[in-house]
């Protein structure tokens, strides 16, 4: 049980104060190094009235023994930031810990690794072959930039489906990062999952890619059943398909609709129904109460199968076309989103309630509001006072801005709309001198023009600080400057070194040595550098007939082609690359995969939520006496915990 609180104590640890000298440092980083990379630290000073030295000093352990050592210096002046770089390209595997250091200060953090350094994407022309045909691919090794990976030890070949290595691949040449080739197919394969293997650098773990060896016959129309996969327990399921050849026309036959219960939570009385169709009626309609025998519920949802069974006039042959379709007992989903886990006492609190029907649809609605009850604790107190919020929904969403008093020490958030409910609390931001600040971003950025941001607090500020950080680097930095003012802007340009996401901290120093911090995340409107489009001459064309293909990207681009016939991703899919893919790899070079497990370093650093929640640390020149204290929130809503450290 104490084991419990002391972790919630060190949590809690939301503002330090300073020494009270005037001249104070703050040194920050990611807690992520790029391994044989890039790394970066800002270093912000304020009060020198004469310049003084920093050493800072990257350094990497294996057991007892010293693998790694990067010195640097920087001059601390007044009202400076500057970003102190290190080139890790000699870097070894190990333990890595960062430490700073002059005459009267010394600290130390510890550091994690991220070793990605590339990404591997295998695309095919298709998922599935026969015995006999020819599987093309192409292989793509790409940094995280989606640019040309430079190697020349890269490892590809194939195995069957009995796990034999049917063909090693020599002499690889990568052109502009791609590699093309192909593989013939023998006339009686091992039938089954074959896969295409791929090692770069030897060391580093293979990418693979799955193809189908197998007899089959191309299917010579296609079955699209349409209906919604979500449906309100008043409303009716209307099932409707369309059966097509694979050149566009409509196929002549009837279809059989069939639903059945998945669940024994529908209760004995739902069963099994079916409903005949034919090429003049397409569409039916299922009644939830009448024809499933369903009864009335209020809270999860329930499942059934329904399938279209369609028989082809001509030839007698069926296919069948499955989905499942969930029956819920409300109409509208609510959510709510807080602009931080912590509120900043009299500044607003942004909580959006984002309201949507069962189908996906936002709904705008001017009749009936959300309804938000806020309930407001108080320090020393055991009782707590209820304000109610109301605002109309547009497009889904109703903004609330919820200003807190000096003295609240926490909130707790009840929505409802429409016996919809949602749910949220937040706990306010300690600090010493009743300072705050808050960025404001304006959604997602655009990646062709530059955004004003803002800055606003609670108090009158002269300047402030921001770094932003991206992949585990800071990739840009500044300081915002005004005049006794509330509301600081600058204007930002985002660049490609961003995304897919970075986060903005911004900071200052009051003048008895307080942090005062923010930061928010930016979110980007396109994530790659470059862009491909394709137009062809003409939609229908008949066969032998001649179609352009007209590609257009920046210059020098190495634009990759594939066509297939449309029957064979009817059998199956899966062979190409698509923009999730692509995703999922740059996010992969944000993520720590190599722990430090060096517990025998001493390290000592500051804990600030906007820093620590971000994988950023910060190390001060502060004395020893850490402020770890929240006011107890009394009898409200939460229930309370003071707790200090000397």
């Amino acid at each position: 049980m104490w084991k419990g609180i002391s972790r919630l104590i060190v949590f809690c640890c939301l503002a330090v104060k300073l020494s009270d000298c005037k001249n104070s440092f703050i040194v920050t980083g990611s807690n992520i190094i790029q391994f044989q990379g890039k790394y970066s630290v800002a270093v912000a000073s304020t009060g020198y009235t004469k310049p003084e030295t920093l050493q800072i000093k990257l350094y990497g352990k294996s057991g007892d023994k010293i693998v790694y050592e990067n010195i640097k210096s920087v001059t601390l002046k007044n009202n400076s930031l500057e970003k102190v770089d290190f080139d890790l390209k000699d870097q070894v595997l190990g333990n890595y810990f960062l430490k700073v250091k002059n005459q009267t200060f010394e600290q130390t953090t510890s550091l994690n690794l991220n070793t990605k350094k590339f990404s591997v994407y295998i695309q095919t022309d298709k998922a599935i072959y026969k015995p006999g045909e020819k599987v093309q691919f192409r292989v793509l090794v790409l940094n995280a930039e989606t640019k040309p990976f430079p190697t020349t030890n890269v490892d590809i070949f194939i195995s069957d489906g009995s796990n034999n290595r049917i063909k090693q691949y020599e002499n690889i040449f990568f052109k502009r990062g791609v590699y093309s080739q192909s593989l013939q197919l023998s006339d009686e394969p091992v039938l089954g999952i074959w896969m295409i293997h791929v090692k770069v650098d030897g060391k580093n773990p293979e990418t693979t890619k799955m193809f189908e060896v197998a007899e089959y016959v191309l299917p010579k129309f296609e079955v699209t059943l349409v209906t919604k996969n979500k449906v309100y327990y008043y409303h009716d399921i209307i099932v409707s398909y369309r059966a097509k050849y694979t050149y566009g026309k409509d196929v002549e036959g009837s279809a059989v609709v069939s639903i059945t219960p998945l669940s024994y939570a529908v209760g004995s009385s739902v069963r099994r129904i079916e409903k005949s169709l034919d090429n003049s009626t397409k569409t039916t309609s299922i009644n939830i109460q009448n024809d499933l025998k369903l009864e009335r519920f209020y809270y999860s949802t329930r499942p059934f199968r329904l399938t279209v069974t369609f028989t082809e006039a001509l030839t007698g042959i069926q296919r069948n076309v499955t989905e499942i379709v969930d029956v819920y007992g409300h109409l509208y989903d609510l959510e709510l989103i807080k602009s931080d886990n912590n509120f900043k006492v009299n500044l607003p609190f942004t909580v959006k309630a984002f309201v949507k029907d069962i189908y996906g649809t936002p709904i705008t609605d001017d009749s009936d509001p959300v309804n938000l009850d806020v309930a407001f604790s108080f320090m020393n107190a055991w009782s707590y006072e209820r304000v109610t919020y109301k605002k109309f929904l547009n497009n889904g969403i109703a903004e609330f801005q919820i200003v807190a008093a000096s003295n609240v020490t926490s909130i707790s958030i009840n929505a409802n709309y429409k016996g919809s409910y949602g749910y949220s609390y937040a706990l306010v931001m300690p600090t010493i001198n009743k300072q705050y600040i808050e960025i404001k971003v304006p959604g997602t950025l655009p990646m062709d023009r530059s955004t004003s941001l803002k800055i606003v607090s609670n108090v009158n500020i002269n300047q402030v600080n921001y770094l932003i950080f991206a992949r585990n680097k800071i990739v840009a930095k500044g300081q915002v400057k005004g005049s006794n003012t509330k509301c600081l802007k600058f204007d930002f340009q985002p660049t490609y070194s961003m995304t897919p996401s970075a986060r903005i901290i911004a900071f200052y120093v009051t003048s008895d040595g307080e942090i005062v911090s923010a930061s928010r995340v930016l979110s980007f409107d396109n994530l790659l550098s470059n862009f491909v489009n394709i137009d062809l001459s003409k939609s229908d064309a008949r066969p032998s007939s001649l179609l352009n293909i007209s590609v257009k990207s920046k210059p020098l681009s190495y634009v990759g082609l594939l066509g297939v016939d449309q029957s064979v991703l009817l059998l199956k899919s899966g062979n190409d690359i698509d923009l999730g893919m692509v995703e999922s790899e740059l996010y992969g070079y944000t993520k720590l995969d190599q722990y430090n497990t060096d517990t025998n370093e001493p390290v000592n650093y500051y804990y600030l939520a906007d820093f620590a929640n971000s994988d950023i640390f910060i190390m001060s020149n502060a004395n020893s006496q850490f402020d770890v204290s929240r006011p107890s929130t009394g009898g409200g809503p939460h229930g309370g915990l003071t707790a200090s450290l000397k």
